[in-house]
């Protein structure tokens, strides 16, 4: 065996100590790819026959694109199942690309699938790095706090993204109330849906907050809008929030300030990450990505594309339309403004 490794150091010029390294540090990847893919394919999962089948040709030929790369003399072979195997990745990706903007465009219209594959995009980072917010744990209990789920038994989630509201309310009790989480977010409510799987009082459903709402006037007795209204193009969901919530109803609104500062919020999710220690690796590589897509937002919000309110904005908004502001107070590492309006009674 140890005679193959020699060879393969001579014929090729490579260093034989990194080759062996690769090649049997290989070996487990590869079995368990290998058993991997027998098993998808006895479930005739088609995505995961295709992942397990590529995992299992890049496992199998790491030793030698290794040889390839650093090495001399390789054979034809060598640069045809390299490239091959380049060619099938890049078909493949595009494929898939080209196949979910598709269906996002089929869906949705021409007018704003550009913005649901944005906010999908953005929901894979989001989810995973919100569960170990220690800032946002804190918002959802300051909220858990305003409500009286004794009196507040019809709730409205205005962008539920995930879930992550719903589940803490899970969690803590909401008594016999029951919740309407809606999202414009396709991929948002299919984690929402998943994390708060087998709780029959909420029910999740795709809205756009753009449009006007298909429920009755004085329908809900709070209604909840955390970090979604800059999203909003019309400040017209001022006026439907007033038209469904009922008279003493709650509105709840959390809205970045117009000097977010990211970093600021950053900064205490470190400690939620340390928590997670090990775990923490399948985390940090998501982090570039939703740093990338916020600056894509704070692009789009310097371009009016995207809204922004000041406290001041929001109150005057909120009092012209019959809101009487209650509480207002700096949530999010001091980065959002959370707002307490009661819908004022009409004699």
């Amino acid at each position: 065996m140890f005679d193959f490794f020699f060879d393969i150091q001579k014929k090729y010029n490579v260093n034989i100590y990194v080759f062996c390294l690769i090649f049997f540090l290989s070996i487990i990847p590869f079995w368990l790819s290998f058993f991997k893919l027998i098993s998808s394919l006895r479930k005739g999962d088609i995505k995961k026959i295709i992942f397990w089948t590529v995992t299992l040709g890049f496992v199998y030929f790491a030793p030698y694109l290794y040889i390839y790369l650093f090495g001399e003399n390789f054979p034809f072979w060598f640069h045809f199942v390299f490239w091959g195997l380049i060619i099938v990745l890049i078909y493949t990706l595009i494929k898939k690309i080209a196949n979910k903007l598709n269906a996002i465009k089929t869906d949705q219209g021409k007018n704003n699938w550009k913005d649901f594959f944005f906010w999908d995009l953005y929901s894979y980072p989001y989810n995973k790095l919100i569960t170990f917010s220690t800032p946002h744990r804190e918002l959802f209990n300051e909220v858990y706090q305003i409500l009286n789920f004794e009196k507040d038994e019809y709730i409205l989630d205005a962008g539920c993204g995930g879930g992550h509201l719903e589940d803490f309310f899970i969690r803590k009790g909401i008594g016999d109330a029951k919740i309407e989480a809606i999202d414009f977010s396709k991929k948002m409510l299919k984690d929402a849906r998943t994390r708060c799987h087998g709780f029959p009082r909420i029910n999740f459903n795709q809205l756009d907050l753009n449009k006007k709402l298909p429920y009755i006037d004085k329908s809900f007795d709070v209604i909840i809008c955390i970090s979604v209204l800059f999203a909003i193009s019309s400040q017209e969901i001022f006026e439907e929030f007033y038209r469904i919530l009922k008279s003493e109803g709650k509105l709840i609104l959390v809205e970045p300030k117009p000097d977010f500062n990211g970093k600021k919020l950053w900064d205490p999710q470190k400690m939620g990450l340390k928590k997670l220690k090990y775990k923490a690796i399948k985390i940090y590589p998501l982090i570039p990505l939703i740093i990338f897509l916020n600056k894509i937002i704070d692009f789009k919000q310097r371009r009016d594309y995207y809204q922004q309110f000041s406290l001041n904005g929001l109150k005057e908004i909120l009092d012209r339309i019959g809101f009487e502001i209650k509480i207002t107070k700096l949530v999010l590492a001091d980065q959002d403004w959370l707002i307490l309006a009661i819908k004022k009674s009409i004699i």
